[in-house]
This record gives C-alpha cells, structure tokens and sequence, in this order.
C-alpha cells in the first residue's frame, strides 16, 4: 500500500538525516586531526631528566669532544630547539679545566640575575653544569680537547 507524505514532513526528515550525516563527517574529520597529531609526536624526542628542561633528540649526534690521551668522550644529543655550536665553538677551549671553567662563569651569571627568571635559552649552560661539572666526572681537568664535532 502507498504511504503518502505531506512535502514538509518528508524535507524535515532529510535535513534531519543530512545534519545526522553531517555531525558524523565532523566527528570523523576530529578524530582524524587527533590521529595526525598524535603521530606527530616523535618518539625519538626526550626530556632530559637534569632539571635543565632541554628537549634532546634520541640517536643524533649533538657534540662529541674527546679529552686527554686516555680518550674519554664527552657526547651530547641534538637539542630540539636549540643547536649545540652556538653554545660550545670549536677550538675555543684547549684544556678541559676552561670549558669547566666557562660553564660555572655562564651557570653562576645565570643564578645571580636579580629577580629574574631563567630564560629558556640558558637551559643549555644549565645542562652543561648539572651534567659536566656537577657530577664530578672522573676526567682530569688538566686534559687537552679534541672536538671531534659540533653540531
């Protein structure tokens, strides 16, 4: 049997069924954003556990210098917003006991500013110290520098 219907019975019916169509589109193009943006996130990419708050780049190379005839290496990461050459030229530093020396002259400028707060770039110098001198390596601060790269 033939159901009739009334023409704005039938066009509400369609709009509604369109706008249900339409909010399901929406939905599925947020949810591809969120899939997009979480793969954005790159795994390779972590916090350093310092307390300095640098982001580093798991498995690229930031600096190597090595020191001394023993050959010890001191090896960073790649920063994520920052690069390690502005921060360590090479050849500035001939013994090991200058590059400490100029890390706790820029960490010691940093701690007696007046009321300010670090700014993000100085992260670096405070990595360098709580990792360098901080810990009190092992290495003799009489040894010569090599830099095998800064990048």
């Amino acid at each position: 049997m033939t159901q009739w219907y009334d023409d704005d019975e039938f066009n509400d019916a369609n709009a509604v069924e369109a706008n249900a169509v339409e909010a399901n589109a929406v939905e599925a193009n947020a949810v591809d954003a969120n899939a997009v943006e979480a793969n954005a996130v790159d795994p390779n990419k972590y916090l350093c556990d310092c307390s300095c708050n640098l982001k580093f780049i798991e498995y690229k190379p930031g600096f190597d210098i090595s020191v001394g005839s023993e050959w010890w290496l001191i090896s960073e990461n790649a920063m994520v917003d920052y690069s390690w050459v502005n921060y360590i030229r090479s050849r500035k530093f001939n013994l090991l006991q200058d590059f400490h020396e100029h890390i706790i002259l820029k960490y010691n400028d940093i701690r007696n500013r007046n009321n300010e707060a670090v700014k993000p770039e100085d992260a670096p110098w405070i990595h360098l110290y709580n990792c360098e001198v901080a810990q009190g390596n092992h290495i003799p601060l009489n040894e010569k520098m090599y830099y095998e790269y800064v990048y």
